[in-house]
């Protein structure tokens, strides 16, 4: 339990929030991907540009963090970056959502039945 371990011998350590960014970055990727092949898969290519250019945002942000001078300039391009992309991933969820909603039924107030035996 290498975790367990980084936690314990040192709570404030920059290692333990490392591990937990880490861990969110993973999962953003993944999800990304996925949703990313959903859409195409779907035939929906707007919303799999849409994220794809949510993930070009997220490792941009991920090579601009590295810079070790962080001017003014810098941080108001990196917020740029950050909102264009999640605007991205919001239109292309919209998108999805759209789609799943028309064909699956998704989010359709439908009366439930109660089951019967």
């Amino acid at each position: 339990m290498q975790v367990q371990f980084i936690y314990t011998s040192n709570p404030t350590s920059p290692a333990w929030e490392r591990v937990l960014l880490s861990v969110m970055v993973l999962a953003t990727i993944i999800t990304g991907v996925l949703l990313i092949i959903f859409s195409f898969r779907q035939k929906l290519p707007l919303a799999g540009w849409l994220f794809i250019l949510n993930l070009v945002g997220i490792f941009l942000l991920n090579g601009l963090a590295r810079i070790d001078e962080q001017t003014i300039m810098l941080q108001w391009i990196e917020e740029s970056i950050n909102t264009i992309s999640w605007l991205a991933f919001m239109f292309a969820a919209m998108k999805i959502y759209e789609y799943t909603r028309a064909n699956y039924g998704v989010g359709t107030s439908s009366k439930l039945q109660a089951a019967t035996a």
